[in-house]
């Protein structure tokens, strides 16, 4: 339902007219793949955290193959997945996966004030999970993921910018961050369909103005993230097996 209420502008009055940028696509790919490294990195920390000590290699690898879990409705199979990878007890590392989503929409919502659109309800979102966060694991250390979250999601921001080019969209990069990484915030907070599927592109499509190239947009970015978590499990794969 969340794809035909996205669809809906292009069903009814057909495709944009719109000239696309290869370059653009291109580039915008790139930097959603440079986001990528950062997220196993972010769990690296947070397994620290958590006193579940694994190599980087292991965190690289675990990261890549348990987000396979995440196309399946409902995220608890993102969980399932590196617990089953993982030779560490389940229930610190379910623990540890779920303080990685809450740090990656923190940081999300730390990021969006760089487009202040809904301060008050940004910064009461902010506080809350910084809250729930700081209360559940009170460390020096949970300063680290939270920062290299912030980044992640200044790079996630800035590939949607480049694929908002790639259509000629007139969005600038603060409006199109925040509109992307509230997207992402409200499929973690709705776990039911596959990896976010249809829950993101009607958001992004209906902030953006729904109309055919606000929906157009949001399938462009959905099929980049499909492109980029195949390049990156691949990697993950790769990686493991190389790194020593």
């Amino acid at each position: 339902m969340g794809l035909i209420f996205a669809l809906y502008p292009i069903f009814k009055n057909g495709l944009p007219d719109i000239k696309f940028s290869p370059s653009s696509f291109l580039l915008s790919v790139l930097i959603m793949l440079l986001a990528y490294t950062l997220l196993p990195v972010i769990w690296f920390f947070v397994a620290q955290i958590f006193v579940i000590f694994i190599s980087f290699p292991d965190a690289v690898f675990s990261w890549y193959l348990s987000s396979i879990g995440r196309y399946i409705p409902g995220k608890v199979w993102q969980f399932v997945g590196r617990v089953a990878i993982l030779n560490h007890p389940s229930g610190s590392v379910f623990s540890a996966t779920l303080y990685e989503h809450l740090i990656l929409m923190a940081g999300a919502g730390l990021f969006s004030l760089i487009f202040p659109k809904f301060l008050y309800i940004q910064l009461g979102i902010i506080f809350v999970l910084l809250l729930v966060i700081f209360t559940w694991k009170f460390s020096i250390k949970t300063l680290i993921p939270l920062i290299l979250s912030v980044v992640y999601w200044s790079l996630v921001g800035l590939s949607a910018y480049f694929t908002s080019r790639a259509l000629n969209l007139k969005f600038g990069y603060p409006e199109i961050s925040f509109v992307y990484s509230i997207s992402f915030v409200a499929s973690y907070v709705l776990p039911l369909t596959p990896a976010g599927l249809g829950i993101r592109e009607g958001i992004i499509s209906l902030l953006m103005g729904y109309d055919p190239a606000s929906s157009s947009f949001a399938i462009l970015t959905r099929l980049i993230i499909l492109i980029v978590d195949i390049i990156m499990l691949a990697f993950g794969f790769l990686y493991k097996r190389f790194a020593r």
